[in-house]
């Protein structure tokens, strides 16, 4: 006998788009209004997740817009938040400026004031060496160097190997968790939550038993997942199941990507395409299961998004209504 299964509600689902989307609009206002007309009529939230290569004067214009923003961090930093590395100077100093940053929009008492309380961020590399982050001046392959690792990447790639049973990672893991302990406790007011990573530069975050024993809550990036997946062996659709049972993913970063079997792994990398991108990663399953486990918060993570990526999950949303 079917059993029958009360899926979670669309009530209070936020989408969002990139700030890096409004790179090459030809208006800001124009871009936000069409978003929120395809929103409204489906009776979900619309807001912009404000990009970690953001500038001070695209964080201004972002806050004119006057829609509920979401940070990924860091904001406004010189440093990636590794909290992996022997020191926690060089990741506290940009959680204290994205702290900073979030705290001084909220007193500012903007409409959606209340909203602006979520960042995500990236927080396992396995090196001690500082990372800068990665702006339009400074490559993201120049500044990871850092991070790379010969030693736990495929020979002549940047790409991870399977490190986890190593002593280092285990107590790197340990100090990963040790500190998201800390920060919730010295930002009571600002939920962060840690993200997935791309299996590249030796990254510690990329399965779900990476995440053991994790404080904070998770963004589940998709084609993040997809790439770990592909890398050691996994079922993607069972891999996001894994990290979706932990009732701890609270934000999405979903987008596509073009990236298959018949690629080369030292040609694979990150997806950023639109959502409506002819792929074989599944990505109207993925969005769905995530809607059955109660994610409410989507950010589509396309770089330049636009209109067509949220009408497209307004149909994994109609799609998502057929469960209920």
């Amino acid at each position: 006998m079917k059993k029958n299964i009360k899926y979670p509600s669309l009530d209070k689902v936020r989408v969002e788009l990139t700030s890096t989307s409004f790179w090459k609009a030809e208006s800001h206002k124009d871009l936000v209004a069409e978003c929120q007309e395809v929103c409204n009529d489906a009776n979900i939230d619309f807001g912009v997740q404000i990009h970690n290569m953001a500038s001070e004067k695209e964080v201004e214009d972002l806050l004119k817009l006057q829609v509920p923003l979401s940070f990924h961090a860091p904001n406004l930093s010189k440093y990636q938040m590794n909290l992996a590395s022997d020191s926690f100077e060089y990741a506290l100093d940009s959680f204290e400026k994205t702290v900073k940053l979030i705290r001084d929009i909220k007193k500012r008492n903007t409409p959606y004031n209340d909203d602006y309380n979520i960042a995500v961020f990236h927080g396992f590399n396995m090196t001690d060496l500082p990372i800068e982050c990665f702006t339009d001046v400074e490559s993201f392959y120049r500044v990871m160097q850092n991070s790379y690792r010969e030693e736990y990447s495929l020979p002549n790639t940047t790409v991870c190997t399977d490190f986890f049973n190593t002593d280092e990672f285990i107590m790197r893991q340990q100090r990963v968790v040790e500190r998201q302990h800390i920060l919730i406790e010295k930002y009571p007011d600002i939920e962060f939550v840690i993200e997935n990573d791309l299996p590249i530069y030796s990254a510690g975050n990329l399965l779900a038993k990476c995440f053991k024993n994790y404080p904070m809550n998770f963004c589940l990036d998709s084609s993040h997942l997809w790439f770990s997946a592909f890398l050691y062996g996994k079922d993607f659709i069972e891999e996001t199941e894994k990290f979706l049972k932990t009732n701890q993913v609270k934000m999405v970063h979903l987008h596509a990507s073009k990236y298959t079997k018949n690629n080369p792994i030292k040609e694979w990398s990150d997806g950023h395409l639109p959502l409506t991108t002819d792929c074989e990663m599944p990505v109207k399953e993925f969005a769905i299961k995530c809607l059955k486990y109660g994610v409410k918060h989507f950010v589509l993570e396309v770089r330049h998004g636009r209109k067509s990526d949220i009408m497209q999950f307004v149909k994994y949303l109609r799609e998502y209504e057929k469960y209920q």
